[in-house]
């Protein structure tokens, strides 16, 4: 709505928000002066900023094909959410698109997102696209962009081994010229701040498993780790649950833990 103001005159602006313009502003001041809505209750109120941001994007996908891009969803607060499931059920401009993304390792199931994207897929206006982790081959499209040379072969295999395709932190070890025992500082944050947010007894598991590599199996771990089954089985869902481990069925039909 600010890019709109700095971008539109002002007759460009009455055309296009109409009456909607005063109630914006309480919104978003460089629209113009705000007007308060009387006596309407807050749902009230909201319900009507719900229909006159509905109104200003269908007039915006008349004049030309819109895209709003929201990123971070999972830091969206419910008023957020409130606004865009109203969206997806009333907007209908062929010509207005809504692309949002999102840390699907953010939201469990206590997070309001969680329930956004339920009831948001039950829509059939709704597409949902899990974004995997890249391949050697997209790894090394991923380098070729950043360093705009095809990298060296041995370069292309460290990235992609220590990275696991993620996008994020093959971009991190190539800006940090990481040698193959080093970890970026903004790596190691982000990691050390996942771990951190875990029980002591996750925190003590995944040192010892840090000690056998990327993955360990489930009877390994037991015979290492001592300690009682039910303990060990709830160090491992915490952090399952917060996305620090993921478990997979081995060659031989074993459970596997894997950073």
């Amino acid at each position: 709505m600010r890019d709109l103001a700095a971008r539109r005159s002002e007759r460009e602006l009455d055309a296009l928000l109409g009456a909607a313009r005063e109630e914006l502003g309480s919104l978003v001041p460089a629209l113009g002066s705000a007007r308060s809505s009387g006596q309407l209750s807050r749902v009230q109120q909201q319900g009507r900023i719900y229909e006159l941001v509905l109104s200003v994007f269908e007039r915006l996908a008349q004049e030309q094909w819109t895209i709003l891009i929201l990123e971070d969803l999972h830091w969206a607060d419910r008023s957020t959410l409130g606004l865009l499931s109203f969206l997806i059920r009333n907007l209908r401009e062929p010509a207005f698109r809504l692309i949002a993304t999102l840390r699907s390792d953010e939201v469990d199931r206590r997070h309001p997102v969680y329930g956004f994207l339920a009831e948001a897929g039950r829509s059939d206006r709704v597409a949902r696209v899990e974004v995997l982790r890249f391949d050697r081959g997209e790894t090394l499209e991923l380098l070729s962009g950043i360093l705009g040379v095809d990298p060296p072969a041995a370069l292309a295999d460290d990235v992609y081994r220590r990275s696991g395709g993620n996008a994020f932190f093959a971009e991190e070890l190539v800006a940090a010229k990481a040698g193959p025992r080093d970890l970026p500082a903004t790596l190691r944050e982000v990691l050390l701040t996942r771990v951190g947010r875990l029980p002591d007894p996750a925190q003590r598991l995944l040192q010892m498993m840090a000690a056998a590599g990327r993955s360990v199996s489930g009877k390994r771990l037991a015979d290492v780790a001592r300690v009682p089954e039910d303990r060990l089985a709830a160090a491992l869902r915490d952090a399952i649950e917060q996305h620090v481990l993921v478990v997979e069925a081995g060659d031989q039909g074993e459970d596997r833990y894997l950073f």
